[in-house]
């Protein structure tokens, strides 16, 4: 999936850049699929998905550690043309980041959302629960039944 290939360093710089662009199209994807699973309130896809982000984020992770030790080597030896490439793919990559942004707001909103209907229905269920007790009275209790036939 984020596999890299060995070729001269400004092919390599490339195609790490472009594999950090495919994994942030990857982590907005799933971004984008968990909101529309949390207002379907499916949580155990959710949190499936949750676990893919997080894999994706150690690729990105990983990936930004290559990118860090090729600029400490080669970003003096690099050719202008291929400069114009990178910034071309950091551009998108900084767009994508934009996305992703927006995308997680919203489902932070979705789950905030969720979180204060449930904690109003758990407070609307307690307050019915002490009603109830206020108005039963320990004689109100149910029946006893005795099997006599022993």
């Amino acid at each position: 999936m984020y596999k890299t290939v060995n070729t001269n360093a400004e092919e390599y710089i490339h195609h790490i850049l472009e594999l950090k662009l495919k994994a942030y199209d990857d982590f907005l994807n799933i971004t984008l699929h968990v909101g529309q699973l949390l207002e379907n309130e499916e949580m155990k896809e959710v949190n499936r998905l949750i676990v893919r982000r997080e894999d994706v984020m150690r690729v990105i992770d990983d990936l930004d550690k290559r990118i860090f030790a090729f600029r400490s080597q080669y970003i003096k030896k690099i050719n202008p043309s291929i400069i114009r490439q990178v910034e071309k793919i950091f551009a998108d990559i900084n767009m994508k980041i934009r996305q992703m942004i927006e995308a997680n707001e919203d489902c932070s909103i979705i789950a905030a959302n969720q979180c204060a209907a449930i904690k109003k229905a758990l407070d609307n269920s307690r307050r019915e629960e002490t009603g109830f007790r206020k108005y039963s009275t320990k004689t109100q209790l149910l029946p006893k039944f005795l099997d006599v036939q022993t």
